[in-house]
């Protein structure tokens, strides 16, 4: 238990952290509402657990978070949407593990549907699973493309934390 809130409170100072870009603004990945974000998760063969609402302080930059999982006994992956201000789903973070492969594939299978929820195309999915990294040994990647669909750029960032034995893929959206 106590891993499992450290990990999240590591999670949602992560998550604060943003990326600089020229004049792009940060917006909502999609225009609806965290939980409304993930309810529809079945129809993108993610048949996630049950949505859980995590309320933070009104004074942190992330009032309200949804969380939901994948999987069972140990083998699944976390996904987590938070809200902004206005009420509608500003990014999304997986969680999953890097030693388990039926952990890693529930992740992957999270990210995926999180992409394909927001309107990404076939084309602009293997752009954004094609993560650059600086080296075979960076613990940090990233990709980013031009959501038609969605008209946004869309930036899929991943960690790997080998001490916590775990990847956190990271979904965020610009406006240009």
């Amino acid at each position: 238990m106590r891993k499992t809130v450290l990990l999240l409170c590591f999670l949602v100072c992560l998550c604060s952290i943003q990326i600089p870009h020229a004049s792009a603004q940060l917006v909502e990945i999609s225009e609806v509402s965290g939980w409304r974000f993930l309810q529809n998760f079945s129809a993108y063969k993610a048949p996630i657990g049950k949505i859980r609402t995590l309320k933070y302080d009104e004074g942190t930059p992330y009032p309200t978070a949804v969380m939901a999982g994948l999987g069972e006994d140990g083998h699944g992956a976390i996904i987590t949407v938070f809200e902004n201000g206005a009420g509608y789903a500003s990014k999304a973070v997986v969680l999953y593990r890097m030693s388990d492969n039926v952990s890693m594939h529930r992740g992957v299978q999270l990210v995926v549907a999180t992409f394909l929820r927001m309107g990404v195309t076939a084309e602009e999915l293997k752009v954004l699973q094609n993560i650059r990294r600086e080296s075979e040994y960076a613990t940090y990647g990233v990709a980013d493309v031009w959501c038609k669909k969605a008209n946004r750029r869309i930036v899929h960032e991943v960690y790997m934390i080998p001490q916590e034995d775990s990847i956190m893929s990271r979904i965020i959206a610009y406006d240009n």
